[in-house]
């Protein structure tokens, strides 16, 4: 492809690279369908009142259309943040661990532990999963928090 010679699944730092890249393609879709539904929601005559003060296309954007939309930009963000903690399916269909084992992650790794080949070590797996629930959790408590702290400003 354009002249290049790329092994996008198989050296790094393109392998993660097109991880990414499909990521950000996999998440677009449902937060799409998310904010056009909530912008579609927003009465229009509060826009056009904002039109008619002199409201230029930033103050509508800053104090009209996040305020208004403010739930569902809270919930896009920590499904987003939550799912990247969670991502399994992207590194083993695109590359199956990558160059030696460069895109291994976490939920991975812990899968191979408790049904990996040799002897399985459900215990340490188990106890990995319900630490990373734990974190998730944690992280997911207090991004929250600022988010709501930050959009009662």
């Amino acid at each position: 492809m354009f002249g290049l010679e790329i092994n996008w699944f198989g050296e790094q730092p393109y392998a993660w690279t097109s991880i990414i890249i499909v990521t950000i393609w996999w998440i677009i879709g449902l937060n799409m369908v998310i904010y056009v539904a909530a912008l579609g929601g927003i009465d229009s005559s509060i826009i056009e009142s904002a039109q008619i003060d002199g409201a230029g296309w930033g103050r509508r954007i800053i104090h009209i259309y996040i305020p208004l939309i403010k739930f569902p930009l809270l919930f896009t963000i920590l499904s987003a943040t939550t799912s990247q903690f969670n991502i399994y399916g992207q590194p083993l269909m695109l590359t199956k661990g990558g160059p030696t084992e460069s895109t291994f992650v976490l939920i991975m790794y812990i899968r191979n532990l408790a049904f990996g080949s040799g002897k399985p070590i459900a215990g340490i797996a188990s106890a990995m999963a319900v630490i990373l629930g734990v974190v998730i959790g944690i992280f997911s408590v207090a991004q929250m928090i600022v988010l709501i702290k930050l959009q009662d400003e």
